[in-house]
């Protein structure tokens, strides 16, 4: 059911009225689709007829129609299509992998050529090579729908010649989507992505422009691929730099048309001639028929089998029976009698007799099975199950009838009003604050409305039909966005508004607490994290401006779902604080969490600057240690020295600092600093990312990676016992503060002598020599309990290889054998 919601909101969100299209579907598709034929036909020798130009053409038209453009992108760098992956890429849209049919895949092109029409085989080729000339335009590799402008776009629409390509061969139309998209986007910039969002192109080198105080900025190409205008501000020499793509008269874009123009046609004869050459691999292989066949259809072909294998064992164990019939046994006492009534007496057969009847019964049954090709199911089920039956008394194995299961996507009706919006009432004049509610009202069975261009930012329709929508826009200027409305399954059209935020100083709201962890988090990033137990701190705000303002303090969350995903409105808002400059905020007794919102507002009472923050009260260490692997760690009792590992643990939904943390024993013998790098994020509340630790280098575990592998202390040579204390072993994860340390989180200390211990009691090593790790219960309670320690549990999946490629008994970078429960 949730995948076919999700389905549904990706279809939704098609309806949005289209942005700009790739290259004009009307004039420079078709006329790359004609250059890319005639580069195949010089270069293979092969010849198509008019009707076949004419049909691939029409292809490279017809993809743009309706809205099938949102699954024209593919940013190559981080594997997603457009807003940020909400559509598929083209990549697997053209290869009929998408979340929304398509209906026009690279392998439909080559089933209907071989199997069915020709023609419509080459206009879906039409279609994959739009697609594939799309991915030579920087917008559709950089997840750029560029609402307001594509320059690029727009000096192409009406050009008719480009310099003379080659073609390019590939392996797989994979291959070509792949390297096609690859080098648009590290080569090229879009205009809503210039130096920012990706890290490539760099600018190579400057060379002055045809104008005065402009330069052309140069890309490893040799290929000019920005405008550089310089000010120097003459009150402070404050040097500007502004980048456009637009030129006097074009000479970027001239550049660039002259690079990606030939690259468009050369990987598209590339694709015409792998897809020749595919069409006469399943002409030799028929896979891709094999794969479409119905599933009741290639049930013949197990039964036929299934007949063949019970008739040879029939065969088999009818050699020697014999022909006499098979009487009662006379040495039974407690027989009963035969019947008197020879009417109702069926007539003795012999074995030889049963195994005939059966073979001919089979014999029949193959061939039926053999005229049922092309048959509809309900004729195939029929015989599919007399053959079960058959073989029941056959002894042989049956055929499995039901269905299997395929994923479906859906078609998204239509037909639902577009948003009204009331307030702001006012979009001409520009507005003074980068923060703009919207409110206004929708339809009676509207549910959401929402902003696809500001990341899908949505609120909730009231009963009344009111709805509210504060956004926060990153940028200044004139910009515009759509409104649209769903009742969770349709979508309406969009309500546009296009509106002007003043070129002003941003002003930075600052909402702080003295008791937030300076090292975990960074403050900046919005995440407050305060240890000891605490269950009180002290906020206070501030402004980056020396104006008066005033301020409200909300709480609107207490989890992290309703913080993170939740939209903040009057429902959620719980006021705290209004005016001064601080408060005191106590722990709720019931959360963990406080989602804290602080809004600050002109004199006139205009909202002008507001923030978030998430303040986590915590009772232990955010970091924990989760489970430790010592030698012998595998199901072979001979591990060596030296195949020990420590895996660390949390599941917080942002990434944590390790820096100034340390992994000691209490005897010195390990002491193991960890770097100053991020402890990534887990994906969510609900589950936990871990840190894995390898003594001396990455092959201790041989199939996981270590995150570190490191001597586990300055002494270590990798070859020698650490654990040389016979009173005990315990690992402590500390933080060095001035002469002192601060303890994160800390191990029981573990009995060396595994003697006259109570049953169940963890000791070190596994006194069973199985080399089991000793791995945390419940990250929640104390390190400090010997009982919430336990020896990996054997009869739970394990997970990796040790150095000789043996099962470890243990789950290095996976969940215990015990589920952790969550304290958010």
């Amino acid at each position: 059911m949730e995948a076919k919601k999700y389905v549904i909101f990706m279809l939704a969100l098609a309806f949005i009225p289209a942005l700009v299209f790739g290259y004009s579907n009307k004039t420079t598709h078709p006329f790359l689709t004609g250059e890319a034929i005639k580069l195949f036909e010089n270069t293979t020798g092969q010849q198509l007829s008019e009707t076949e130009k004419s049909a691939i053409k029409n292809g490279s038209i017809e993809e743009d129609n309706g809205v099938r453009w949102l699954e024209h992108f593919y940013d190559p760098v981080n594997n997603r299509g457009l807003f940020n992956d909400r559509f598929d890429t083209s990549k697997k849209w053209a290869i009929g992998q998408s979340r929304v049919k398509n209906g026009f895949s690279w392998d439909d092109a080559i089933y209907d050529y071989v199997y069915g029409d020709k023609t419509k085989g080459l206009n879906i080729l039409g279609h994959v090579i739009h697609l594939l000339e799309d991915k030579t335009v920087p917008e559709h590799t950089r997840d750029d729908p560029h609402p307001m402008r594509s320059t690029y776009e727009s000096y192409t629409k009406n050009l008719n010649s480009v310099l003379t390509g080659e073609l390019v061969a590939l392996n797989s139309i994979e291959d070509y989507f792949d390297q096609a998209a690859s080098f648009t986007n590290a080569n090229f910039f879009s205009d809503d992505t210039i130096l920012k969002d990706y890290q490539n192109p760099k600018i190579a080198k400057e060379i002055n422009s045809n104008i005065s105080g402009h330069t052309w900025g140069i890309n490893n190409l040799g290929i000019k691929i920005i405008d550089i205008k310089r000010e120097i501000k003459k009150d402070t020499g404050d040097v500007y730099n502004f980048y456009s793509l637009t030129d006097f008269d074009n000479q970027i874009m001239a550049d660039y048309w002259s690079t990606l123009g030939p690259k468009a046609v050369g990987y598209s004869a590339g694709v015409i001639k792998l897809f020749f050459a595919e069409v006469e691999k399943e002409k030799q292989t028929g896979a891709l028929r094999e794969a479409r066949r119905p599933w009741w259809e290639k049930l013949i072909d197990v039964a036929k089998a299934r007949i063949d294998q019970t008739l040879a064992t029939v065969s088999l164990s009818s050699r020697g029976e014999s022909d006499v019939p098979t009487e009662p046994s006379g040495n039974d006492d407690n027989q009963t009698e035969p019947t008197t009534d020879e009417s109702v007496q069926p007539p003795i057969q012999t074995p030889a007799e049963k195994i005939a009847e059966l073979e001919a019964r089979l014999r029949e049954l193959r061939q039926q099975l053999e005229t049922l090709i092309g048959a509809n199911q309900t004729a195939v089920l029929s015989v599919i199950g007399s053959t079960n039956s058959v073989l029941v008394s056959a002894g042989g194995e049956t055929i499995d009838i039901t269905e299997p299961v395929s994923s479906t996507t859906e078609e998204l009706p239509t037909g639902l009003p577009a948003p009204t919006i009331t307030s702001p009432a006012d979009f001409l004049t520009p507005f003074t604050t980068t923060t703009i509610t919207f409110s206004g009202t929708a339809s009676a069975s509207t549910t959401q409305v929402f902003v696809p261009e500001m990341n899908n930012a949505s609120t909730t329709v009231g009963e009344d039909q009111s709805w509210t929508l504060t956004i926060s826009f990153t940028t200044l200027g004139t910009t515009t966005i759509n409104f649209l409305a769903t009742d969770g399954l349709l979508v309406s059209e969009a309500t546009p508004v296009t509106l002007a935020i003043a070129e002003e100083p941003v002003r930075q709201i600052f909402l702080e607490s003295s008791d937030c962890d300076q090292n975990f988090t960074d403050s900046a990033d919005g995440h407050c994290l305060i240890l000891g137990s605490k269950t009180q701190t002290t906020l206070s705000w501030r402004i980056s401006d020396s104006q008066e303002y005033s301020y409200k303090l909300y709480r609107f969350a207490e989890n992290w779902t309703d913080y993170n995903q939740r939209p903040i409105n009057p429902n959620n808002k719980v006021l705290l604080a209004t005016g001064g400059s601080d408060f005191v905020l106590n722990k709720n007794d019931s959360a963990d969490l406080a989602g804290l919102l602080l809004e600050a507002y002109d004199g006139e009472g205009n909202l002008i600057a507001s923030t978030t923050k998430d303040l986590w009260f915590l009772t232990r260490g955010p970091i924990y240690l989760s489970e430790i692997g010592w030698a012998p760690t595998t199901t072979e009792p001979a591990g060596a020295v030296g195949d020990e590992w420590i895996e660390l643990a949390h599941n917080f939904p942002f990434a944590l600092n390790l820096a100034g943390l340390k992994i000691k024993s209490a005897d010195g013998q390990i002491d193991v600093t960890l770097p100053s790098t991020p402890f990534e994020r887990a994906l969510n509340i609900w589950t936990y990312n871990y840190y894995l630790i390898e003594r001396n280098n990455d092959g201790v575990i041989s199939d996981i990676s270590a995150d570190l592998a490191i001597p586990f202390s300055a002494t270590d040579d990798g070859a020698t016992d650490l654990l040389t204390d016979t009173g005990g072993f315990k690992l402590k994860l500390i933080r060095e503060k001035g002469d002192g340390e601060e303890i994160i989180d800390e191990t029981p200390t573990f009995d060396r002598q595994c003697q006259s211990l109570p049953t169940g009691q963890v000791c070190w090593p596994d006194p069973t020599s199985a080399g089991n790790s000793i791995e945390r219960k419940q990250e929640y309670k104390s390190g400090l309990n010997l009982n919430n320690w336990q020896y990996h549990r054997p009869d739970k999946e394990r997970y990796g290889l040790d150095r000789q490629g043996r099962e470890i008994y243990g789950t290095p970078r996976q969940k215990n054998t015990l589920e952790f429960l969550s304290l958010f």
